[in-house]
């Protein structure tokens, strides 16, 4: 049994109240918060549905949803982090949750326990989460009383058996929860607990939490103080495991309340707890990352109000908790997501439907000065506006008719209530920003670097240029800055800098070069290249195809295409197509300019341009910027480019690089983010080289990653080591050296002789001291090559040079391409390989070089099921996206799904994929992304499944 408590027309009372001085002080909608797309500056909330707060504040939301029902007692909990308040539910029957920092109580809150005349304060956790000093803030003579554990479970078996202790009672049941989140997926560390607080708070059931697979020894003795009938499980196996459970009940009856998903689990829980209906629904946003501080302190209002809690999807009201609300007729929703999902969670308890209000200008655009103004209720004859605030910006009378006063370049707000039928049916927020932002998102065309690379042109990694001394004839004064994100170079004389570099004659091609990564010049035909020069000057853009895969000495297509560039930063937009030359698979690229400086930003190779922007409006007085942050303070270089003005008030994905940016007035106002978009560019990842099984692990069972160890160098992964002057293996598995001659090299320990048709890709991760040089001379020999024997020979046979770039340390290379080994060398797959070799330079000098680790792939074997994997290399739209897998005999792409349709919002996003209607053998997968808008993007894994009987 639990302590009586206030009467329910005690609690309307106070909800009442505490919704009067929301609206009375600063009316809010959540549609600033969670929302996405354009804000069309209305908000209608009816007056069953409860909006505490919009603020993006964690300490500002969690006491505004405190304030729904003040208590004379108080909790206080960090906002750091949400382990000290995991299991507060159970203490929150009589006492209203709050925030605090380490060293200060949150906004406001102080306040708020004066008003409510707290007379107790218990803090959660120690010193380390609320200091002594924040306390210093409450009133004086409050007192306090801490509670708090070595660590989260402690801290909840500390809670319940003080709760036990304060209404000496021993609980019919326990709750029991997942104490963390899993990995990548932290809020489900707390999802659960939110809907087992409001259950808690209403029965005294403490929540007692398991970290994982481990039931800690203070939550076994509290199970054991508490002696509970049952065990009640909150979420699934993935959540809290069986075995954990058996260990904690200790032969008690068990009842596990679990779905699918988070939203399926807090319904189940809902209509546990309240099988006969509920009055209040509390609406918090499931995919928000800090849900917790709007979840955790529902759970004393709710379970005074006879309330549950519910998890919406942003916008989104999902079909589990539709279902709850239309089973559960609540009388009342209190919103504490999207505006969009509690009005939806209103529609399914049945509620009536909101009033139309109409309003001229429209609601989001800007205001100008002097404008008249008209609010109506077109469907509502009966109907009359009351003004609840005018915001100072504006008049309107009891017909709806007004004039603006604002000055330019200032926002404005009215909150107006609608009268029906002789009582406040709503109240509704009109919002005339300063500035008005036609949309959220302006799509841009997928670009050759971000589909194919899968690494955007932008120069914020070195390995975006090749800019290394020998390469590109007078590139030596190109230079990356990657801390800025820019590729500067410069000379009035003009200088070369290839964009997209071929290779060296002779030299094994390696990712990311154009041999290996050609642009498809049929399907890529436009450049877009953000670029700044110090003065007016020319630019070119120079481009060759490779056909005898040598650049240097034997282009077979050339081509070459000119414009101007004026000071300062612009966008070159280059239509290629209208090139003759400008065809088939391109291999080099170089971008010339004669300027004293130049520096380049972004270089985009797109199918078109789409035209898509996003349009600002304000009022012809107010200038307007953009920004790639939300700080105009730091706009102090003009060559920087990351701001600029925005001309026209177009933010155009055809001249930006894809980003969030923040737009900023001369007013002092800062609107944003918006986002300049891709469509979805995927990249494969499973199956990969980086997901195929390693020669070394598989087959020797130890993978050459250089551990120490006690064979040659320190280390047990190599059959020999020589040509050096001092080796040594350090403890994070390194191998570290100097040359001791000309032919420094390393044999790597083998289990016998190997399969090359089926291990044949080389991924070396090596690096080499001091300048990139190739001559034969002391600090030169920046290169290093595989050698391998074939069984019956003790021949070493030579692979083709890998250049060591100075900005690139992993090397991959497929050994079966003719152009891996040297020219008459027999190839890789001719027989068994039974030794392998790596010289890591041809230095004569002392260079010192290091070795990371060696891999040895092949192809993926897949029967029945493969795990396919896929991350966006772009900035995709916001919202959920589909992928469809198919698979094909040749890398042409097609073929037949192996995979449903499925649906996701974040990647890595990994799909199981189903092999046994493949016919054995090699099989290529395609993986096609679509968005929300019908945009679709699709690759090709490199490395294919090797599908075996079911």
């Amino acid at each position: 049994m639990r302590p009586s408590r206030p009467s329910a027309i005690a609690l309307v009372v106070v909800l009442a109240a505490a919704l009067t001085a929301v609206v009375a002080a600063a009316p809010r909608s959540v549609a600033q918060r969670g929302a996405s797309g354009r804000d069309d500056g209305i908000t209608t909330v009816p007056d069953d549905v409860i909006v505490p707060t919009t603020s993006t504040d964690p300490a500002v939301r969690m006491r505004e949803v405190a304030a729904l029902a003040p208590s004379t007692t108080a909790l206080l909990t960090t906002t750091a982090d949400f382990p000290d308040a995991l299991a507060s539910g159970v203490l929150q029957d009589d006492a209203m949750l709050l925030p605090a920092t380490r060293d200060a109580l949150g906004p406001g809150v102080a306040d708020l326990i004066r008003a409510a005349d707290v007379t107790d304060v218990v803090v959660l956790g120690g010193t380390a989460a609320i200091s002594d000093a924040a306390l210093a803030e409450l009133p004086d003579g409050v007192p306090t009383t801490r509670i708090g554990g070595a660590e989260r479970t402690e801290t909840a078996a500390l809670i319940a058996t003080a709760a036990a202790a304060a209404d000496d009672t021993r609980p019919d049941a326990v709750l029991v929860a997942r104490a963390r989140g899993s990995a990548g997926n932290p809020s489900s560390g707390f999802i659960d607990a939110i809907g087992a607080g409001a259950w808690s708070a209403q029965t005294g059931w403490p929540v007692l939490l398991i970290d994982g697979d481990r039931v800690s020894e203070p939550i076994r003795q509290a199970v054991r103080d508490l002696d509970p009938d049952r065990v009640v499980v909150i979420g699934g196996t993935a959540a809290v495991s069986d075995a954990a459970v058996a260990d904690l009940a200790s032969g008690r009856p068990v009842e596990r309340i679990a779905g699918a998903e988070r939203a399926e689990t807090a319904a189940a829980i809902a209509t546990a707890a309240r099988p006969d209906g509920a009055e209040t629904v509390f609406l918090v946003d499931g995919t928000d990352p800090d849900a917790w501080v709007d979840g955790f302190p529902a759970a004393h209002p709710a379970a005074l109000s006879d309330g549950v809690v519910l998890l919406s999807a942003g916008e989104e009201l999902p079909a589990a908790t539709r279902d709850a609300i239309a089973d559960l007729r609540p009388d009342t929703i209190t919103c504490l997501t999207a505006t969009e999902a509690c009005l939806a969670a209103r529609d399914a308890a049945g509620m009536p439907p909101a009033i139309e209000v109409a309003v001229t200008p429209p609601p989001g655009e800007f205001l100008p000065a002097g404008a008249d103004i008209a609010v109506t209720t077109p469907g509502t004859p009966d109907s009359r506006i009351e003004v609840v605030d005018d915001g100072g910006c504006a008049t309107v009378g009891p017909d709806g008719r007004g004039r603006a006063t604002a000055p330019a370049g200032t926002d404005c707000t009215v909150v107006i209530r609608v009268v029906a039928s002789g009582r406040t049916a709503q109240t509704t927020t009109i919002r005339w920003p300063a500035v008005s932002i036609d949309r959220r998102t302006a799509v841009g065309g997928v670009d050759f670097a971000t589909a194919v690379l899968g690494n955007r042109w932008d120069y914020a990694q070195p390995i975006d240029a090749r800019v290394d001394p020998v390469i590109g004839g007078n590139a030596g004064s190109a230079r990356v800055d990657a801390a800025a994100g820019v590729l500067t170079f410069g000379d009035r004389a003009g200088v070369t800098v290839p964009l997209l570099w071929a290779n060296f004659p002779g030299a094994v091609p390696i990712a990311p070069d154009g041999l290996v990564n050609p642009v498809d010049a049929n399907r890529f035909r436009h450049a877009l290249i953000r670029v700044w020069a110090s003065e007016p000057a020319g630019m070119s853009l120079e481009w060759r195809a490779c056909t005898t895969g040598n650049c240097i000495n034997h282009p077979t297509t050339q081509g070459r295409v000119h414009a101007g560039l004026a000071a300062g930063w612009q966008t070159v937009q280059l239509d290629l197509g209208a090139q003759p030359s400008w065809g088939g698979d391109l291999h080099q690229l170089y971008l010339f300019a004669n300027a004293a400086q130049v520096r380049v930003d972004d270089v985009r190779f797109v199918e078109a341009p789409t035209g898509e922007a996003i349009t600002v409006t304000a009022d012809p007085a107010v200038q307007l910027t953009w920004d790639r942050d939300d700080d105009p303070s730091n706009n102090t270089d003009p060559t920087s480019p990351d701001h600029g003005p925005l001309v026209d008030g177009r933010l155009a994905a055809d001249e930006l690089p894809p980003g969030d940016y923040w737009i900023h007035t001369s007013t002092g106002a800062t609107h944003g983010p918006v986002r300049l978009a891709t469509p979805p560019a995927p990249i494969i990842s499973a199956p990969s080289v980086e997901s195929a099984p390693d020669y070394a692990t598989e087959v020797r069972g130890n993978p050459w990653d250089f551990s120490p160890g006690p064979g040659p160098a320190g280390t047990d992964d190599l059959a020999g080591i020589g040509g050096v002057s001092s080796a040594t293996t350090t403890a994070d598995g390194v191998l570290h050296a100097t040359n001791g001659g000309n032919d420094p090299w390393i044999e790597l320990a083998m289990a016998g002789p190997l399969d090359p048709n089926r291990w044949h890709t080389v991924t070396i991760d090596f690096d080499l001291e001091g300048p990139m040089r190739l001559e034969d001379a002391p600090g030169g020999g920046a290169h290093g090559r595989i050698l391998f024997r074939h069984a019956g020979s003790a021949t070493w046979r030579n692979g083709a040079e890998i250049v060591a770039y100075d900005n690139q340390r992993r090397f991959t290379i497929d050994m079966r391409r003719p152009d891996a080994v040297e020219p008459g060398t027999p190839a890789w797959t001719a027989a068994p390989i039974t030794a392998i070799r790596f010289d890591p330079n041809e230095d004569p000098g002392a260079r010192r070089w290091s070795v990371d680790r060696i891999r040895l792939t092949g192809a993926v074997p897949a029967a029945g099921s493969t795990p396919l994997t896929i991350r966006e290399a772009g900035i995709p739209d916001d919202g959920q996206r589909t992928v469809r897998w198919t698979a094909a005999p040749s890398p042409a792409g097609g073929g037949q799904a192996i995979t449903p349709p499925t649906t996701f919002s974040a990647t890595p996003h990994t799909t199981p994929g189903t092999t046994c209607g493949l016919t054995p053998g090699t099989w290529w997968v395609t993986a096609q992304v679509t968005d929300a808008d019908g945009r679709t993007g699709s690759a090709t894994g490199r490395t294919p499944l090797v599908v075996q009987p079911c």
